[in-house]
């Protein structure tokens, strides 16, 4: 038992690692901009999109989504295994929202999230980007709408024919996000968190 836990923890580091590429950070550094002490100093999109512009942002985006949903199925591939998939999926987020110590700083694991969502629950997915633009349109708070987005995905499954584990793991996921927008949530109990300008310059990248 105990050596299968560890087997399992092993082959999860790789897909870790794959959370943890600075999608964001290189973008934006082609730009001469360090993402790092820039503006929200986040790794993610949204930061990009106001320090470097849109297109930057777009790219930061697809890169982000890519990484969560090359790793479940990756995961499915090697195994053909729903439950490893579904432990690949958390492995990459995780390393994407709380990168190696010292050497990276995560992002906030909305984009890799998606990317999880489009290959583990499609549908789920669609629900998720409709609840992340009609909060966004009426409040025009990216944090809120990512959250509120990210928790939409585990209840979706839960009142669906899903299995209870994806349920759990996309709820797991949902509970990361939550964290990583934990600044975000205090800041909009308090009033003081920004909202997004719809005209945001842009750059070419």
């Amino acid at each position: 038992m105990i050596l299968n836990f560890l087997l399992t923890l092993a082959a999860l580091i790789p897909f870790y690692a794959l959370g943890c590429f600075p999608t964001g950070v290189l973008v934006a550094a082609r730009r001469g901009v360090d993402l790092t002490v820039t503006g929200s100093k986040n790794v993610g999109a949204t930061n990009v999109l106001r320090s470097v512009g849109k297109a930057a942002a777009i790219i930061t985006l697809l890169g982000d989504a890519l990484k969560g949903f090359i790793a479940p199925c990756v995961g499915w591939f090697l195994t053909q295994d729903g439950r490893f998939a579904e432990l690949c999926a958390i492995a990459v987020v995780a390393g994407h929202c709380f990168s190696i110590p010292g050497f990276l700083k995560g992002g906030r694991g909305v984009a890799t999230g998606l990317g999880v969502l489009l290959f583990l629950e499609p549908a789920a997915a669609g629900v998720a980007l409709g609840i992340f633009a009609f909060v966004f349109l009426t409040w025009r708070y990216v944090s809120l709408a990512s959250v509120c987005a990210a928790l939409s995905a585990p209840l979706y499954c839960f009142l669906s024919a899903a299995p209870d584990s994806r349920s759990f793991t996309l709820g797991g996921i949902a509970l990361l996000i939550a964290i990583r927008h934990r600044a975000n949530l205090n800041r909009l109990a308090t009033g003081t968190e920004p909202k997004l300008a719809v005209s945001t310059r842009n750059k070419s990248v």
